[in-house]
């Protein structure tokens, strides 16, 4: 059922950036969707593509962290998080499970 309703969600976002290519948040909640279907590699190409356009997308820098995670490129997604780190504000509210996320990968 919830798989259902993600396929869903993503043939909706798809087609509202058929009607507006440039709809950002469309793509980034796309992006997301992908990412909890675990289409890694879709997810990655998007992510790396809308990230790089848009670097103030937080995020979805730590949603391509955490498919660089998913697929055993940890090199990528530490420097992925490093680099977030430094660019989030210090009230971001996803900061603390950032800073996990690179005390985790530094372990390895």
């Amino acid at each position: 059922r919830q798989q259902k309703r993600m396929q869903d969600a993503q043939t909706a976002f798809l087609h509202a950036l058929e009607l507006q290519p440039s709809y950002e948040e469309a793509e980034v909640n796309l992006c997301f969707t992908l990412v909890l279907l675990k289409r890694w590699d879709e997810a990655r190409t998007r992510l790396e593509r809308l990230t790089t356009k848009n670097s103030h997308l937080f995020g979805a820098r730590l949603a391509l962290g955490s498919v660089y995670e998913n697929t055993a490129q940890h090199d990528l997604a530490l420097t992925e998080y490093k680099k977030l780190a430094g660019d989030v504000p210090m009230n971001w509210p996803q900061k603390a499970q950032l800073e996990m996320k690179i005390k985790e990968l530094e372990k390895e």
